[in-house]
Parts: structure tokens; sequence; C-alpha cells
């Protein structure tokens, strides 16, 4: 080695072991720099299988909530039908009752008329109580629209 003057054979061999160190130093970075990178794309697959696990469970839940949600909505138009049909009976035994009551006010009013009647012709104190409540009565269910006037007609 006749080129490297002034370097002893010890120096050489340090600068050797330094360079071998510094050497083995950037393998083990660069290795440990693959084991970063790997480590991280790993655990972005790990994220991305929950992120995905998590969608699929999600999915699923929205699934089973429209499920219940249609079978609520099918029951509410069931009891939507049932609250028609309802409705349309009690109209109708509404005017049932109209045709009723009615019927009681025509029957009333032929009552005064006999009890006027009657109370020209018979028993004056029984009749006139008779009267009364007739047109007490006729008073309530025709809205107080009737006076009691002689013959026993009624004035609406």
């Amino acid at each position: 080695m006749p080129e490297i003057e002034g370097v002893s054979p010890a120096q050489l061999w340090n600068f050797l072991y330094v360079a071998l160190i510094l050497i083995a130093i950037g393998v083990l970075l660069l290795n440990a720099g693959e084991k970063w990178r790997a480590w991280q794309e790993r655990r972005r697959e790990h994220a991305a299988g929950h992120v995905e696990n998590l969608s699929k469970s999600i999915a699923g839940e929205l699934r089973s909530i429209d499920e219940r949600l249609k079978n609520v909505e099918t029951k509410v138009k069931k009891i939507d039908g049932y609250l028609d049909s309802d409705k349309r009976r009690i109209q109708g035994l509404e005017e049932g009752h109209r045709g009723i009551a009615e019927g009681f006010s025509t029957l009333a009013v032929a009552m005064l008329a006999m009890v006027e009647h009657e109370l020209h012709n018979g028993n004056g104190e029984q009749l006139s109580k008779a009267k009364d409540d007739l047109i007490s009565y006729l008073a309530k269910t025709r809205n107080g629209s009737y006076s009691g006037s002689g013959g026993g007609t009624d004035e609406e």
C-alpha cells in the first residue's frame, strides 16, 4: 500500500470498522423504514377492514330499521282503515239517533195536540200538567224552538 502514506494499518482498520458500522446502521435504518411502512400498511388495511365491517353492520341495522318501519306503516294503514270504518259507523249511528230524536219530538207534538184537545173537553188540571211537561220536553229537544201555542202545532 505504497499510495497511502502516513496512514497506519490501525487507522485504516479503524476507518473500515467505522465505515462498516455506518453501513450496518444505514442497512438497519432502511430495514426499519421498510418495516415501518409495512406496519403502516397493515394498520391501514386493518382500519379499512373495521370500516368495512362497521359499514356492513350499519347497513344491516338500517335494513332492520326499514323492515320495522314498513311493519309500523302497515299497521298504521290497517288502523287507519279501522278508524275510517268506525267513523262511518258512528256517523250512521248519529244519523239514526237524529232520526229517533225527531221521531220522539214529533210524537211529543202529537201528544201535546191530544192534551190540548182534551184540555178543552176533559180534566183540566191533569192535562195542564201534562201539557207543561210536554212543552218543557219539546223546548229541550228542539233547542227551545217550541212555544206551545194552541192547536198542538209548533212554530219553527
